[in-house]
């Protein structure tokens, strides 16, 4: 009875630890940034949150999304992750879109960019 007990358990044991999922986090090795024009390339990767040898997971990446997001310096930005290699691509948003030009009789001229 006791060897059934402890057969059990075990049996109940290795179903739960292969239902568990761990998450394994890859090491960022290098960092490339396309597609900036004004802004520096170090600028960018200052605000990533993340620099070589630190371990990248959904969660940063997640992270890194919306550090860059609230800048609004950019308009579209995406993250590529291959082979230890971290690739932000980067489409800065316009600096001006849209001028208005008030004259002295309050007339409103309007140009979008």
């Amino acid at each position: 009875m006791n060897k059934f007990v402890w057969f059990s358990w075990a049996v109940v044991l290795l179903a739960n630890l292969s239902f568990c999922s761990i998450a394994v986090a890859d090491k960022i090795e290098s960092i490339e940034v396309i597609g900036n024009q004004r802004i520096e390339k170090e600028t960018i990767i200052s605000k990533l949150g993340v620099s070589t040898g630190d371990e990248l997971n959904p969660e940063k990446e997640n992270d890194i999304l919306l550090t860059l997001h609230y800048t609004k310096f950019f308009k579209d930005i995406s993250l590529d992750f291959v082979d230890g290699k971290l690739t932000v691509k980067v489409q800065e948003a316009p600096l001006v879109t849209e001028v208005k030009l008030v004259n002295d009789s309050g007339a409103i001229t309007q140009k979008s960019c």
